[in-house]
């Protein structure tokens, strides 16, 4: 088996929205993509370019 993507969720606790943070990460063998949502607003996204070898 070939592993070609690690995703990495973590939902908070339902807080009010200013407290509330929820994180996704994916990792593929040629890039790194970070989003943070709170209640689904997203409020932040970066995606930079990985080698296979940082994979």
């Amino acid at each position: 088996m070939t592993v070609t993507k690690i995703v990495y969720r973590f939902r908070d606790a339902s807080v009010p929205p200013r407290y509330h943070k929820s994180y996704r990460i994916s990792v593929t063998s040629s890039e790194a993509n970070i989003v943070v949502n709170s209640y689904g607003r997203q409020l932040n996204e970066r995606t930079i370019q990985i080698s296979p070898t940082e994979f």
